[in-house]
């Protein structure tokens, strides 16, 4: 597993390397820049560019957080989102 590096995660955003995405599994509101939510830390909100939204990370998991969802759930819910084993996800 390679961690991408700024310039990497800055091919994405400009189009260079359509070959990757950048993901965003924060909260929506979160992705809208409306809340820093449990962040109290944080003095500002933001998002980076063209990072996709693939739903707050409880959705995935189960309902008292303490497994993920099967796979086939989840895999379904994501290609519905647009994600393909063809491209490289980035996490954040």
């Amino acid at each position: 597993m390679n961690v991408p590096t700024t310039k990497d995660l800055s091919d994405v955003i400009t189009g260079v390397n359509t070959g990757s995405m950048i993901v965003d599994d924060r909260t929506w509101d979160e992705f809208i820049c409306a809340t820093s939510s449990y962040y109290w830390w944080f003095d500002q909100k933001g998002s980076i560019p063209t990072a996709k939204w693939i739903g707050d990370w409880v959705d995935i998991s189960s309902a008292d957080a303490q497994s993920f969802k099967s796979f086939e759930e989840v895999k379904f819910k994501w290609t519905q989102s647009g994600f393909t084993p063809a491209k490289k996800v980035c996490f954040y």
